[in-house]
């Protein structure tokens, strides 16, 4: 452990921006697409006020049995999830139930074979900061989608503020692309390697890595290391935060090298600058890498 919290199983997978499609399903199964701004709440972990709140999704408003599903370009492998999701009216959130289900050739999240992974539990109505603490162990290799099924017989519909999961890309899917890598073994980074644990105002702290081109026969062009916002305080995560190649300039983004098939960056540096003005809480932040080009 980092710090107060548990170490998180595996890299959380970034739904929002890694082509993994989001769809809501009514009882009736009729199908559609989740607003841009509810995934990203739903990636998040946000405090909202249930149930008056307009960032919760409602996928059937107030009929129960509605679904979220996403699902992903390629197989992924999972490892653990977080849900958070309420009824529509919280005197009713004793009586909220929802199960997880897994597929490995949906498309829409209603087409395909759908296998039950957990069964109904009563998932918090807040994501913060149980997105720390609820996450649950929920094991399944290759598969395309997870789903969210309201299962409870109340007169409310599914109402959801966060649909977190952990895993990683499986073995031979999507090969051409970068991941982070631990800074002096030759292996993959783990969820916590960004952990910063309980972090005290008026401190800093640096965090070394790599970046690895996953791809056997292709060179990643352009590389860029950077960081992005999911969740913010005031004053800003990010601005707090700063990558470096050297481990003394630090700037909001870096360009290694290009990256010949299997190649490695040098080491890489992650620093953290907490003001002693700094928002308490629990926060969230991303570290991504990418290539322009890969030939």
């Amino acid at each position: 452990m980092a710090g107060f919290y548990p170490d998180v199983p595996a890299p959380k997978m970034a739904l929002d921006k890694d082509g993994t499609q989001w769809f809501g399903i009514t009882p009736a199964g009729v199908v559609s697409t989740v607003p841009s701004a509810n995934v990203a709440t739903m990636t998040g972990a946000f405090n909202v006020n249930v149930p008056d709140s307009n960032t919760q999704y409602l996928p059937s408003s107030n009929t129960p049995g509605g679904k979220v599903a996403v699902v992903f370009p390629e197989a992924r492998d999972l490892a653990a999830l977080f849900t958070a999701s309420s009824t529509l009216v919280d005197n009713y959130q004793s009586q909220h139930f929802v199960k997880v289900e897994t597929s490995t050739n949906t498309t829409n999240g209603q087409d395909g074979t759908w296998t039950q992974l957990l069964a109904p539990y009563s998932p918090p109505m807040y994501a913060v900061p149980a997105y720390r603490t609820s996450i649950l162990t929920a094991a399944a290799t290759g598969i395309r989608g997870v789903r969210v099924v309201q299962t409870s017989l109340t007169n409310w519909g599914l109402q959801m503020s966060a649909l977190h999961l952990y895993g990683t890309v499986s073995a031979g899917a999507n090969p051409d692309r970068l991941a982070f890598w631990h800074p002096t073994l030759n292996q993959a980074a783990g969820g916590a390697l960004f952990d910063w644990g309980d972090v005290p105002r008026n401190s800093s702290a640096v965090r070394t890595f790599r970046v690895k081109n996953l791809s056997g026969s292709k060179t990643a062009g352009g590389v860029r290391v950077a960081l992005s916002s999911i969740q913010e305080a005031n004053p800003t995560n990010i601005g707090a935060h700063a990558v470096s190649l050297d481990g003394s300039t630090y700037v909001a983004q870096i360009a290694p090298a290009d990256l010949a098939p299997g190649a490695i960056t040098p080491v890489l540096y992650l620093r953290r600058t907490t003001a002693a003005t700094a928002q308490p809480g629990v926060w969230m932040l991303r570290a991504y890498a990418e290539a322009t080009t890969w030939t």
